[in-house]
């Protein structure tokens, strides 16, 4: 019964931590979306050498190299910074995405940096790759290396309320009891 149990809480864990990186991957790419949008209104334009998924997936990427070590090891799905770990990790979001960025958005990107290299020019759309980077990379810490270091905290904060509330509760007690003990040595056992 007990291996039965620790096998369904391992699966259930493991299922969590599935649906928390589908999670994270559909918000990331729905953020990125949003700010793409966001960089069209701004500009009164769009992208005009990239399609809308050829100018976020390259973005993401971006910002998911960026990351500190710290990021990865707080995901609960991934717990590492080790690249072994990051490069399944990126393979995995390519594939619940449907985009194979080497295959598909790389070379894109790529001609248009040579192109942009020959002419002395940046490609037309580098202004949106770099607002929907800026505003992701921001956005993504804020809602959860941010977040995890605020619950760490407040969890030692908590940890810490509980061993001084002990330690003041069992002063309590013991000063009642000598105050008690006090009194009926002053009293001198009369009352009984």
């Amino acid at each position: 019964m007990t291996t039965l149990a620790k096998e369904v809480a391992v699966s259930e864990i493991t299922a969590w931590k599935q649906f928390q990186f589908y999670d994270y991957c559909d918000e990331t790419i729905d953020l990125a979306a949003g700010f793409l949008e966001v960089a069209k209104t701004n500009e009164e334009s769009t992208p005009t050498a990239l399609s809308d998924t050829k100018c976020v997936h390259p973005t993401i990427k971006a910002v998911f190299e960026d990351y500190e070590p710290e990021h990865w090891k707080n995901l609960r799905f991934t717990a590492s910074s080790d690249e072994a770990v990051l490069a399944k990790f990126y393979k995995a979001f390519e594939q619940h995405t449907n985009i194979n960025y080497e295959a598909n958005i790389k070379p894109k990107g790529d001609a248009l940096e040579n192109y942009n290299d020959a002419n002395d020019d940046i490609y037309p759309d580098f202004k949106f790759v770099c607002f929907i980077q800026e505003q992701l990379d921001r956005a993504i810490l804020t809602l959860t290396t941010d977040i995890w270091a605020f619950d760490r905290k407040a969890d030692e904060e908590k940890k810490l309320d509980a061993k001084l509330k002990a330690l003041y509760d069992k002063k309590k007690m013991a000063k009642a009891n000598e105050d008690i003990g006090d009194a009926m040595d002053a009293d001198g056992g009369a009352s009984t």
